[in-house]
């Protein structure tokens, strides 16, 4: 559905299996889900668009709720980090997978230590990271390890161990996740990655909060995106004032208009053209043209 609640329409056509917990690549291009029959879930992608759906893990059946879940993409798209249940054990292990089904790894590697549930997967910004939630004996707790599983830490730790969904911020230094403040309730609440400087979000009220979520930001030079293009190839102008503009995929011709800009490329072949004021212009991964930029790297 379109951000306003209009618009809305199914994407995935109607099975009998049950799909849930759907997210998008960092392109917009794939879908990343969720589809669990008979008791047994595993991730499988599509077009953003919905086409194509088909698994990306093939876990087998072995009990009811036995599977994978909770698929988050990597920052480069090409790795998706997920959370696999086993049911007979009764732990989960934080996995990663390539987008093409390739390189699939047990990150934490809990089935020799079952003491340990890892889930809820989140990638750092920079890709290098992923904090993730983490129940022991003594509570759950948010971990932090590097993205290929090495340097595992509870860093909630010494806290009231009921803390969970932890999600980074777009530029990495914050953590927003749910924690008990005021015991048995959960609320949002705010840390540094290295667990120092934790602080509420929402009023700590006699009410269960989950799953928080930050809005994705584009940033061009620094500061944040004020028109931003889609996907496809296209032709984006600024305004009077100061622009920050962000091209997105597809093969784009951009112009500033007046103010002073910044011009940031996509993926695309992409024409970057400054206006009349002093502009930044910042090439993409595609092979651009720039014209009229007093900065910036084309």
């Amino acid at each position: 559905m379109n951000v306003d609640g209009s618009g809305q329409h199914p994407l995935i056509p109607g099975t009998p299996e049950a799909d849930e917990t759907p997210t998008y690549s960092p392109d917009g291009r794939m879908l990343a889900f969720v589809r669990c029959s008979a008791g047994n879930c595993n991730v499988f992608l599509a077009g953003a668009d919905g086409s194509n759906p088909h698994p990306l893990t093939t876990f087998p059946p072995a009990g009811a709720g036995q599977g994978a879940y909770a698929p988050t993409f990597s920052p480069d798209g090409r790795t998706i980090a997920f959370e696999h249940y086993v049911n007979t054990g009764g732990f989960s292990d934080i996995w990663a997978i390539g987008v093409d089904g390739s390189g699939q790894t047990d990150l934490t590697k809990t089935t020799s230590t079952p003491v340990f549930l890892e889930f809820t997967p989140d990638y750092s910004p920079d890709g290098q990271r992923i904090t993730y939630a983490r129940s022991e004996m003594s509570g759950t707790f948010i971990g932090l390890m590097n993205a290929d599983g090495s340097s595992q830490s509870s860093i909630t730790a010494g806290h009231n161990g009921n803390e969970r969904y932890p999600a980074f911020s777009p530029d990495g230094k914050q953590l927003v996740f749910v924690g008990s403040s005021s015991a048995p309730y959960q609320h949002v609440q705010l840390m540094n990655p290295d667990g120092s400087n934790r602080r509420p979000v929402t009023a700590q009220d006699a009410t269960n909060e989950y799953d928080p979520a930050w809005e994705h930001v584009y940033m061009c030079g620094g500061r944040r995106a004020t028109i931003i293009g889609s996907d496809s190839g296209e032709s984006l102008k600024g305004t009077k004032g100061p622009d920050v503009i962000v091209a997105n995929g597809g093969k784009d011709t951009i112009k500033g208009l007046k103010g002073k800009d910044r011009i940031c490329g996509g993926a695309g072949k992409d024409k970057l053209i400054g206006g009349k004021g002093k502009d930044r212009c910042v090439g993409g991964p595609g092979k651009d043209k720039g014209k009229g930029c007093e900065k910036g790297k084309i």
